[in-house]
């Protein structure tokens, strides 16, 4: 039950902060493997961690890297270091560019050279369509799609600080729906219906996962997220670097794993976290948000 608690808190972390990755103790690896996370997004500052793991029968705790060089190069050039700033994380001031490719070296004493690689997304171009707005559905049109792309609702029932980007005060909603027709249903859980009244669409935890599809009619695809909406919401709609996507689905389908009461024996499953990091372990990868804010008071 411990492992499950702390894979679920572990999932939000991911969800509501991807820079702040930590290492995952599902993987009964060998003690001692370098761990690189670093998930940049379309902020000034990109974070890394750079860790050791720890065998699984031992802690949920890692080990310290003290002395590490971590530089990120885009299309092979170099746009700096990253600095250490605490126990597990270092910080480069730099924003990203769309359609760009970049990689990832850390070098570390006495360990072969880590890399990793990935490209940062365009923005999927999804717009809301709110005068169609009722409770509890908010309306979209999607008019590209060359990525795939996930989204998630935030609420709170008291005022927050900052209208612009999700911060303190908000919380992750756990049954949403969604009749996006390229909703991808791996981590459906029947129908919204069942939890909220008057809702219409399939119901997925936590968030939803959509597949990229190009090109898009002029007209675009419209579509609603459906979930019991506080006073004040965000909507959050991520566009995924190939390998984002990848990782954060087989994480979600790890901690799937670790929840299901009803077939202890999938607590055992040995399929891995997805990871693009060579020499090492972890994840190098990209994504870029587009946050919507709804003030609906009761």
């Amino acid at each position: 039950m411990e492992n499950k608690i702390f894979l679920l808190i572990w999932l939000l972390l991911v969800i509501l902060h991807p820079s702040c990755v930590k290492d995952l103790p599902i993987d009964p690896a060998v003690g001692g493997e370098v761990v690189v996370n670093c998930i940049l997004t379309s902020d000034t500052i990109q974070t890394a961690s750079v860790t050791r793991s720890v065998p699984i029968d031992e802690s949920f705790i890692f080990r310290e890297v003290k002395d590490a060089e971590v530089e990120l190069l885009a299309e092979g050039e170099s746009v700096g270091y990253f600095e250490k700033t605490g126990y597990d994380h270092w910080e480069l001031n730099y924003r990203p560019v769309g359609g760009t490719s970049y990689q990832l070296v850390v070098t570390v004493p006495d360990e072969p050279e880590i890399t990793a690689a990935t490209i940062m997304p365009y923005y999927n171009d999804v717009r809301r369509d709110q005068a169609r707005d009722t409770y509890p559905t908010k309306n979209f049109i999607q008019y590209s799609g060359q990525s795939p792309f996930w989204m998630y609702a935030l609420s709170a029932d008291s005022e927050i600080e900052n209208y612009q980007k999700p911060g303190p005060g908000v919380t992750l909603k756990s049954g949403i729906g969604t009749d996006h027709p390229n909703a991808d249903r791996f981590n459906q859980e029947g129908n919204l219906l069942d939890i909220l009244p008057t809702a219409t669409t399939p119901a997925f935890e936590y968030y939803i996962r959509v597949d990229s599809i190009s090109p898009i009619d002029e007209n675009g695809i419209p579509f609603q997220l459906q979930t019991n909406y506080g006073q004040y919401n965000f909507v959050v709609i991520r566009t995924a670097s190939t390998e984002y996507d990848q990782y954060l689905k087989s994480s979600l389908q790890k901690m799937e794993s670790y929840t299901d009461e009803e077939d202890p024996g999938q607590w055992f499953d040995e399929r891995r976290i997805y990871s693009n990091v060579n020499n090492g372990t972890g994840i190098f990868a990209a994504c870029a948000d587009i946050y919507f804010f709804y003030h609906d008071p009761n």
